[in-house]
């Protein structure tokens, strides 16, 4: 069953859904966006970022963002291991624990903390750099 897009003067086929709603993918891109931008605008840069906006953001940024240099993450890592958030000058910059080896019991996991900056206009986000974790930061 080929479902159409909910929105209202488009006959293309759906493929994803927003808050529920199906959506063709261009329709799917716009949602998204005013979605992230609204939550963007709201968050002063400076104090802890709300769950909405980590969640919009991990989205956002994972499914129509360009990875630019090494590393990889994904909205899942960064919504439940981001912190440290700060914005300046449209670069969300944060930090993320990272578990090397997490599937291999053969020897003790690693813990490191990469730091990631987001460029909400050129809509790339880049691995700034990699350090040792230290008691006190995150799990």
């Amino acid at each position: 069953m080929n479902l159409l897009c909910t929105n209202l003067i488009c006959t293309s086929s759906a493929t994803g859904r927003f808050d529920g709603i199906q959506l063709c993918p261009k329709h799917y891109r716009l949602e998204l966006t005013e979605a992230f931008l609204r939550q963007y605008a709201d968050w002063d840069g400076i104090a802890t970022p709300t769950e909405p906006f980590i969640k919009i953001f991990a989205r956002f940024f994972t499914e129509l963002g360009e990875r630019k240099g090494e590393g990889m993450i994904s909205a899942g890592r960064i919504k439940l291991r981001a912190f440290n958030f700060s914005r300046a000058e449209n670069v969300v910059r944060f930090q993320m624990v990272r578990h090397l080896n997490a599937w291999n019991e053969r020897r003790p996991m690693t813990r490191i903390v990469e730091s990631w900056a987001a460029n909400v206009d050129e809509l790339s986000y880049t691995r700034e750099s990699v350090r040792n974790w230290f008691a006190g930061d995150p799990l």
